[in-house]
């Protein structure tokens, strides 16, 4: 009887603690669109004068699905559609700038495509509205067809249509290898180079090594035969490589040996006054200002460290608030959608 009753007490235990992780999250998102997303649905970057673009879009669209909130899902959506798709394909000009209300540069970004992709995804199974899974499916044939690169069944994704194909090799960026969501994307577009990306990702990561404590770059150039920091851009490990361990962990593809640079890099600041954003590549030096929440939310959760509550939001720009409740969202759902 004793054994029951306890059995009975840790069960309303863990589907209380279910309840309140949810309500901690649809909290997160209140808030997150009070302050990101304006009444038509335009996903506002604070930390770069108020822009918008089709990461901000995508991770909108996630978060709204997650927090089951269709009518703001739809909104982002629509301005989604109306404001970024008007190439001449289903992919999405990367950025809008709101001192001249259009799009400033019409070429893509490969990462938004996607993380607009999903969340199409995520709407279409959790509000059963089907047109949204064959507009993604539109995307990622378009993602697949025109930004992929295939050699020996290796495929390689370029961060966007222009700009990253040299004379003498690619410009990539890791952190656009979305791992969580690559399951979903052979579901919806059933293609064996979704697979076959999701492997030489991992294979870069296994060679694309830097610095002190062998962090992949923000930005990578593959040559063919060596992989180097990418010429004309940050030589850091930062603000894009911060979704490289998020995305590992959340696929569930976090082993020791992939995760040992960001464990090594974070444990050695353990106990410090303060966690640098970035590590600078070419030298060893690390910014000189605290990390954001959301940066410190995913060193937490790679180091295994108890994950504070997403809220407040209130003193934290769009990134920061986002990487906190991606990583929430990659702590309570092993299972992508």
């Amino acid at each position: 009887m004793l054994r029951t009753k306890i059995l009975l007490l840790c069960v309303g235990l863990l589907l209380s603690g279910g309840v309140l992780a949810k309500d901690s999250f649809k909290s997160a998102w209140i808030q997150w669109q009070s302050q990101f997303v304006d009444a038509g649905g335009r996903v506002v970057d604070t930390g770069q004068q108020g822009i918008s673009h089709s990461e901000g879009q995508g991770i909108g669209l996630i978060l709204a699905a997650s927090a089951n909130d269709q009518a703001s899902f739809e909104r982002i959506w629509v301005w989604t559609h109306q404001h970024l798709q008007q190439r001449q394909d289903a992919l999405f000009s990367w950025r809008w700038e709101p001192l001249t209300q259009r799009v400033n540069d019409e070429n893509n970004a490969s990462d938004g495509d996607m993380l607009i992709a999903w969340g199409l995804l995520m709407g279409a199974e959790r509000f059963r509205q089907p047109q949204w899974r064959i507009e993604a499916k539109k995307i990622l044939v378009d993602v697949r067809q025109k930004l992929f690169r295939v050699k020996e069944n290796q495929v390689v994704i370029l961060p966007g249509n222009q700009g990253f194909e040299l004379s003498n090799g690619q410009v990539l960026n890791l952190s656009y290898w979305i791992f969580p969501a690559f399951a979903s994307f052979e579901r919806a577009d059933p293609a064996p180079e979704w697979k076959q990306l999701q492997d030489t990702g991992l294979a870069y990561l296994d060679r694309a090594h830097f610095g002190r404590w062998g962090l992949p770059p923000d930005w990578l150039f593959d040559n063919g035969k060596t992989l180097t920091l990418a010429p004309g851009h940050t030589v850091n490990s930062g603000y894009d490589a911060i979704r490289i361990p998020l995305y590992l962990k959340w696929a569930g593809l976090a082993t020791p040996e992939r995760m040992k640079p960001f464990v090594d890099f974070w444990r050695y600041f353990d106990g410090a006054q303060f966690v640098p954003a970035w590590t600078n590549l070419q030298n060893d030096s690390i910014d000189s200002y605290n990390a954001a929440l959301g940066i410190v939310a995913v060193k937490d959760l790679i180091l295994g460290k108890p994950l504070p509550d997403p809220m407040p939001l209130k003193n934290e720009d769009y990134y920061s608030a986002s990487l906190k409740l991606l990583v929430w969202l990659a702590a309570h759902s092993p299972t992508p959608l």
